[in-house]
Protein backbone atom coordinates (compact mmCIF):
# COMPACT_ATOMS: atom_id res chain seq x y z
CA UNK A 1 0.00 0.00 0.00
CA UNK A 2 1.31 3.92 -1.07
CA UNK A 3 0.17 7.32 -0.94
CA UNK A 4 -0.68 9.36 -3.72
CA UNK A 5 -1.39 13.12 -1.99
CA UNK A 6 -4.00 12.30 0.16
CA UNK A 7 -5.26 9.14 -2.09
CA UNK A 8 -4.14 5.88 -0.86
CA UNK A 9 -3.04 3.39 -3.51
CA UNK A 10 -3.12 -0.70 -3.33
CA UNK A 11 -0.79 -2.53 -5.28
CA UNK A 12 -2.13 -5.63 -6.67
CA UNK A 13 0.16 -8.91 -8.71
CA UNK A 14 -2.01 -11.37 -7.99
CA UNK A 15 -3.57 -12.57 -11.58
CA UNK A 16 -7.14 -14.15 -9.67
CA UNK A 17 -7.43 -10.70 -7.75
CA UNK A 18 -6.68 -8.53 -10.82
CA UNK A 19 -9.30 -10.78 -13.08
CA UNK A 20 -11.94 -9.74 -9.92
CA UNK A 21 -11.03 -6.05 -10.52
CA UNK A 22 -10.80 -6.12 -14.62
CA UNK A 23 -13.81 -8.16 -15.24
CA UNK A 24 -16.06 -5.89 -12.83
CA UNK A 25 -19.45 -5.49 -14.19
CA UNK A 26 -20.66 -3.49 -11.16
CA UNK A 27 -19.60 -0.31 -11.83
CA UNK A 28 -17.57 -1.16 -8.59
CA UNK A 29 -14.10 -0.06 -10.03
CA UNK A 30 -13.68 2.84 -12.35
CA UNK A 31 -10.96 4.83 -14.06
CA UNK A 32 -9.06 6.89 -10.98
CA UNK A 33 -10.12 10.59 -10.75
CA UNK A 34 -7.34 12.71 -12.48
CA UNK A 35 -6.50 16.34 -12.37
CA UNK A 36 -9.57 17.94 -14.27
CA UNK A 37 -7.48 19.28 -16.53
CA UNK A 38 -6.85 15.79 -17.76
CA UNK A 39 -10.84 15.61 -18.81
CA UNK A 40 -10.41 18.66 -20.65
CA UNK A 41 -7.65 17.62 -23.09
CA UNK A 42 -8.21 14.22 -23.49
CA UNK A 43 -12.64 13.66 -23.37
CA UNK A 44 -12.60 10.24 -25.21
CA UNK A 45 -13.54 6.63 -24.71
CA UNK A 46 -10.37 6.13 -22.29
CA UNK A 47 -11.74 8.39 -20.03
CA UNK A 48 -15.42 8.17 -19.83
CA UNK A 49 -17.56 6.18 -17.26
CA UNK A 50 -21.02 5.32 -16.54
CA UNK A 51 -23.48 5.69 -19.35
CA UNK A 52 -21.38 8.17 -21.28
CA UNK A 53 -18.59 5.24 -21.65
CA UNK A 54 -21.17 2.79 -22.51
CA UNK A 55 -22.66 4.56 -25.46
CA UNK A 56 -19.26 5.63 -26.98
CA UNK A 57 -17.63 2.12 -26.57
CA UNK A 58 -21.02 0.83 -28.42
CA UNK A 59 -20.94 3.55 -31.47
CA UNK A 60 -16.90 2.63 -32.32
CA UNK A 61 -17.05 -0.90 -31.68
CA UNK A 62 -18.19 -1.92 -34.87
CA UNK A 63 -15.69 -0.12 -36.69
CA UNK A 64 -12.69 -2.21 -34.99
CA UNK A 65 -14.77 -5.35 -35.67
CA UNK A 66 -11.80 -7.80 -37.62
CA UNK A 67 -13.29 -8.46 -41.01
CA UNK A 68 -13.58 -4.88 -41.51
CA UNK A 69 -9.79 -3.88 -40.56
CA UNK A 70 -9.35 -6.77 -42.56
CA UNK A 71 -10.78 -4.77 -45.51
CA UNK A 72 -9.07 -1.96 -45.01
CA UNK A 73 -5.82 -3.57 -45.75
CA UNK A 74 -5.34 -3.10 -49.38
CA UNK A 75 -6.28 1.04 -48.62
CA UNK A 76 -5.10 1.98 -45.83
CA UNK A 77 -2.61 -0.30 -43.99
CA UNK A 78 -0.43 -1.55 -47.22
CA UNK A 79 -0.11 1.82 -48.78
CA UNK A 80 1.45 3.02 -45.55
CA UNK A 81 3.62 0.67 -45.44
CA UNK A 82 4.98 0.20 -48.97
CA UNK A 83 5.47 4.19 -48.63
CA UNK A 84 7.67 3.34 -45.21
CA UNK A 85 9.73 0.67 -47.65
CA UNK A 86 10.32 3.15 -50.37
CA UNK A 87 11.78 5.78 -48.00
CA UNK A 88 13.80 3.09 -46.53
CA UNK A 89 15.02 1.72 -49.79
CA UNK A 90 16.11 5.13 -51.28
CA UNK A 91 17.89 5.80 -47.83
CA UNK A 92 20.14 2.31 -48.22
CA UNK A 93 22.18 2.02 -51.07
CA UNK A 94 22.13 -1.15 -53.11
CA UNK A 95 25.44 -2.70 -52.15
CA UNK A 96 25.41 -1.13 -48.80
CA UNK A 97 24.03 -0.40 -45.24
CA UNK A 98 22.86 2.42 -43.46
CA UNK A 99 21.57 3.77 -39.97
CA UNK A 100 18.37 4.97 -38.78
CA UNK A 101 16.73 5.72 -36.11
CA UNK A 102 12.99 3.91 -36.91
CA UNK A 103 11.48 4.96 -33.97
CA UNK A 104 9.76 8.22 -35.48
CA UNK A 105 8.88 6.65 -38.36
CA UNK A 106 7.12 3.86 -36.70
CA UNK A 107 4.71 6.88 -35.17
CA UNK A 108 4.07 8.40 -38.58
CA UNK A 109 3.37 5.24 -39.94
CA UNK A 110 0.74 4.62 -36.81
CA UNK A 111 -0.82 8.35 -38.04
CA UNK A 112 -0.51 7.20 -41.68
CA UNK A 113 -2.51 4.15 -41.55
CA UNK A 114 -4.97 5.75 -39.31
CA UNK A 115 -5.72 9.04 -41.63
CA UNK A 116 -6.00 6.40 -44.09
CA UNK A 117 -8.42 4.26 -42.62
CA UNK A 118 -10.27 6.73 -41.47
CA UNK A 119 -10.22 9.66 -43.53
CA UNK A 120 -9.29 8.78 -46.64
CA UNK A 121 -6.04 10.65 -46.24
CA UNK A 122 -2.27 10.30 -45.67
CA UNK A 123 0.16 11.38 -42.13
CA UNK A 124 1.93 14.15 -44.83
CA UNK A 125 -1.53 15.54 -44.98
CA UNK A 126 -2.72 15.76 -41.64
CA UNK A 127 0.65 16.53 -39.96
CA UNK A 128 -0.29 19.93 -38.78
CA UNK A 129 -3.43 17.70 -36.57
CA UNK A 130 -1.06 14.89 -35.61
CA UNK A 131 1.50 17.27 -34.38
CA UNK A 132 -1.56 19.35 -32.08
CA UNK A 133 -2.48 15.38 -31.16
CA UNK A 134 1.63 15.24 -29.90
CA UNK A 135 1.56 18.15 -28.17
CA UNK A 136 -1.93 17.64 -26.49
CA UNK A 137 -0.36 14.25 -25.34
CA UNK A 138 2.44 16.60 -23.37
CA UNK A 139 -0.27 18.64 -21.90
CA UNK A 140 -2.21 15.57 -20.68
CA UNK A 141 1.05 14.01 -19.16
CA UNK A 142 1.77 17.41 -17.37
CA UNK A 143 -1.71 17.46 -16.32
CA UNK A 144 -2.02 13.83 -14.84
CA UNK A 145 1.14 14.16 -13.06
CA UNK A 146 0.56 18.18 -11.35
CA UNK A 147 -1.18 19.22 -8.59
CA UNK A 148 -4.69 20.53 -8.92
CA UNK A 149 -5.99 23.60 -6.88
CA UNK A 150 -9.74 23.94 -7.83
CA UNK A 151 -10.30 26.88 -9.86
CA UNK A 152 -6.60 27.45 -10.76
CA UNK A 153 -6.74 26.48 -14.72
CA UNK A 154 -5.23 26.93 -17.85
CA UNK A 155 -6.50 26.74 -21.60
CA UNK A 156 -4.38 26.09 -24.70
CA UNK A 157 -6.59 26.17 -27.20
CA UNK A 158 -6.59 23.01 -29.56
CA UNK A 159 -7.08 23.28 -33.80
CA UNK A 160 -8.19 19.39 -34.16
CA UNK A 161 -9.89 19.22 -37.13
CA UNK A 162 -10.78 16.31 -39.20
CA UNK A 163 -10.39 16.66 -42.73
CA UNK A 164 -10.79 14.07 -45.34
CA UNK A 165 -9.16 13.88 -48.86
CA UNK A 166 -9.25 11.82 -51.74
CA UNK A 167 -7.05 8.81 -51.34
CA UNK A 168 -4.93 7.05 -53.88
CA UNK A 169 -5.62 3.19 -53.84
CA UNK A 170 -3.67 1.59 -56.56
CA UNK A 171 -1.14 0.26 -54.12
CA UNK A 172 -1.92 -3.60 -53.44
CA UNK A 173 -0.28 -5.59 -50.99
CA UNK A 174 -1.55 -9.50 -51.30
CA UNK A 175 -0.36 -10.68 -47.71
CA UNK A 176 -3.28 -12.75 -45.77
CA UNK A 177 -2.41 -11.70 -42.00
CA UNK A 178 -3.54 -15.61 -41.34
CA UNK A 179 -1.06 -17.08 -42.21
CA UNK A 180 1.74 -15.13 -40.53
CA UNK A 181 1.37 -16.87 -36.95
CA UNK A 182 5.29 -16.95 -36.21
CA UNK A 183 5.02 -13.40 -36.93
CA UNK A 184 1.80 -13.01 -34.34
CA UNK A 185 4.42 -15.34 -32.37
CA UNK A 186 6.78 -12.33 -32.23
CA UNK A 187 4.97 -9.63 -31.72
CA UNK A 188 3.15 -11.37 -28.73
CA UNK A 189 6.36 -11.72 -27.02
CA UNK A 190 7.64 -7.99 -27.50
CA UNK A 191 4.43 -7.44 -25.69
CA UNK A 192 5.00 -9.40 -23.08
CA UNK A 193 8.54 -8.11 -22.73
CA UNK A 194 7.61 -4.38 -23.12
CA UNK A 195 3.62 -3.94 -22.87
CA UNK A 196 2.31 -0.35 -24.08
CA UNK A 197 0.87 -0.23 -20.80
CA UNK A 198 2.68 -1.59 -17.24
CA UNK A 199 0.32 -0.40 -14.72
CA UNK A 200 -3.48 -0.65 -15.42
CA UNK A 201 -5.48 1.88 -12.93
CA UNK A 202 -8.36 1.28 -11.34
CA UNK A 203 -10.47 3.29 -9.04
CA UNK A 204 -13.07 2.39 -6.08
CA UNK A 205 -16.29 4.24 -6.49
CA UNK A 206 -18.02 2.59 -3.42
CA UNK A 207 -16.84 -0.05 -0.71
CA UNK A 208 -16.26 -2.96 -2.26
CA UNK A 209 -14.24 -6.60 -1.61
CA UNK A 210 -11.40 -7.82 -3.11
CA UNK A 211 -10.84 -11.79 -2.31
CA UNK A 212 -12.26 -10.88 0.99
CA UNK A 213 -10.69 -7.75 1.89
CA UNK A 214 -12.87 -5.11 2.34
CA UNK A 215 -11.74 -1.44 0.17
CA UNK A 216 -13.04 1.74 1.21
CA UNK A 217 -14.56 4.02 -1.77
CA UNK A 218 -11.89 6.60 -2.71
CA UNK A 219 -9.12 3.90 -3.14
CA UNK A 220 -6.60 3.96 -5.89
CA UNK A 221 -6.03 0.10 -7.45
CA UNK A 222 -2.85 -0.21 -9.00
CA UNK A 223 -2.57 -3.48 -11.46
CA UNK A 224 1.18 -4.10 -12.35
CA UNK A 225 0.88 -5.55 -15.50
CA UNK A 226 4.29 -5.99 -16.14
CA UNK A 227 5.31 -7.52 -13.16
CA UNK A 228 2.96 -10.02 -14.17
CA UNK A 229 4.83 -10.25 -17.67
CA UNK A 230 8.40 -11.89 -15.79
CA UNK A 231 6.68 -13.55 -13.17
CA UNK A 232 8.54 -16.76 -12.97
CA UNK A 233 5.69 -18.61 -11.94
CA UNK A 234 3.78 -18.39 -14.61
CA UNK A 235 6.42 -18.00 -17.54
CA UNK A 236 8.87 -20.51 -16.19
CA UNK A 237 12.90 -19.87 -15.83
CA UNK A 238 13.57 -18.17 -19.46
CA UNK A 239 10.82 -15.48 -18.40
CA UNK A 240 13.28 -12.80 -19.31
CA UNK A 241 14.19 -14.51 -22.57
CA UNK A 242 12.90 -13.51 -25.67
CA UNK A 243 11.40 -16.75 -27.08
CA UNK A 244 8.29 -16.12 -29.39
CA UNK A 245 7.40 -20.04 -29.23
CA UNK A 246 6.25 -19.94 -26.18
CA UNK A 247 2.91 -18.31 -28.28
CA UNK A 248 2.93 -21.49 -30.50
CA UNK A 249 -0.47 -22.53 -29.32
CA UNK A 250 -1.91 -19.14 -28.68
CA UNK A 251 -2.07 -16.73 -25.90
CA UNK A 252 -4.08 -18.83 -22.97
CA UNK A 253 -1.40 -21.92 -23.30
CA UNK A 254 1.62 -19.04 -23.38
CA UNK A 255 1.62 -19.12 -19.50
CA UNK A 256 0.47 -21.27 -17.01
CA UNK A 257 -2.06 -19.15 -16.04
CA UNK A 258 -4.00 -17.39 -19.25
CA UNK A 259 -4.34 -14.34 -16.95
CA UNK A 260 -1.07 -13.31 -16.83
CA UNK A 261 -0.80 -11.81 -20.11
CA UNK A 262 -1.98 -8.12 -20.25
CA UNK A 263 -1.07 -6.05 -23.15
CA UNK A 264 -4.01 -4.38 -23.97
CA UNK A 265 -6.09 -4.05 -20.58
CA UNK A 266 -8.26 -6.84 -20.17
CA UNK A 267 -12.26 -6.92 -19.01
CA UNK A 268 -15.38 -4.64 -20.59
CA UNK A 269 -12.57 -1.96 -20.98
CA UNK A 270 -10.21 -4.15 -22.73
CA UNK A 271 -8.43 -1.94 -25.82
CA UNK A 272 -10.50 -1.72 -28.81
CA UNK A 273 -7.62 -0.55 -30.94
CA UNK A 274 -5.32 -4.45 -30.47
CA UNK A 275 -6.42 -5.42 -33.59
CA UNK A 276 -6.02 -2.47 -35.37
CA UNK A 277 -2.19 -2.26 -34.04
CA UNK A 278 -1.67 -5.93 -34.69
CA UNK A 279 -2.49 -6.00 -38.62
CA UNK A 280 -0.58 -2.87 -38.60
CA UNK A 281 2.47 -3.96 -36.77
CA UNK A 282 2.37 -7.79 -38.94
CA UNK A 283 1.84 -5.53 -42.20
CA UNK A 284 4.81 -3.10 -41.32
CA UNK A 285 7.05 -6.10 -40.26
CA UNK A 286 6.43 -8.98 -43.40
CA UNK A 287 6.45 -6.41 -46.04
CA UNK A 288 9.69 -4.53 -44.78
CA UNK A 289 10.99 -7.93 -44.44
CA UNK A 290 10.87 -8.79 -48.02
CA UNK A 291 12.75 -5.82 -49.21
CA UNK A 292 15.36 -5.12 -46.29
CA UNK A 293 17.02 -6.83 -43.25
CA UNK A 294 17.94 -4.98 -40.25
CA UNK A 295 20.07 -5.36 -37.19
CA UNK A 296 20.51 -3.53 -33.98
CA UNK A 297 23.13 -0.60 -34.02
CA UNK A 298 25.90 -0.04 -31.32
CA UNK A 299 24.87 3.26 -30.75
CA UNK A 300 21.53 2.29 -29.69
CA UNK A 301 21.02 2.61 -25.97
CA UNK A 302 18.12 0.20 -24.18
CA UNK A 303 16.65 2.90 -21.93
CA UNK A 304 12.23 2.03 -21.81
CA UNK A 305 10.27 5.04 -20.42
CA UNK A 306 6.68 4.92 -20.01
CA UNK A 307 5.36 8.02 -21.55
CA UNK A 308 1.31 7.77 -22.52
CA UNK A 309 2.63 4.38 -23.67
CA UNK A 310 5.86 2.30 -22.90
CA UNK A 311 8.48 4.01 -25.88
CA UNK A 312 12.23 3.74 -26.52
CA UNK A 313 14.00 7.19 -24.61
CA UNK A 314 16.90 7.63 -26.79
CA UNK A 315 14.95 6.17 -29.97
CA UNK A 316 15.85 3.26 -31.61
CA UNK A 317 18.58 3.42 -34.02
CA UNK A 318 19.04 0.10 -36.67
CA UNK A 319 21.26 -0.49 -39.20
CA UNK A 320 19.32 -1.47 -42.47
CA UNK A 321 20.66 -3.38 -45.41
CA UNK A 322 19.44 -4.12 -48.77
CA UNK A 323 18.24 -7.77 -49.63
Amino acid sequence: MSWKETRPNIIVADTELMKLVLTDKNGDFVKPPANPLVSLLQMGVATLEGKKWAKRRRLITPAFHLQKLKEMIPAAFAISCSNLIERWTKFVSPEGSSELDVAPDFHNLASDVIARADFGSSYEEGKKIFELQKEQAILVLKAFYSFHIPGFRYHRGMQIVLLCWPGDHSQLAHIDIDHLIYVSMILHEVLRLYPPITVLARHTRKRTTIGGISIPVGVNIQLLALLLHYELEYWGDDVKEFKPERFAEGIFKASKDQMAFYPFDWGPRFCLGQSFAMIEAKMALAMVLQHLWFELSPSYIHAPYQAITLQPQHGAPIILHQI
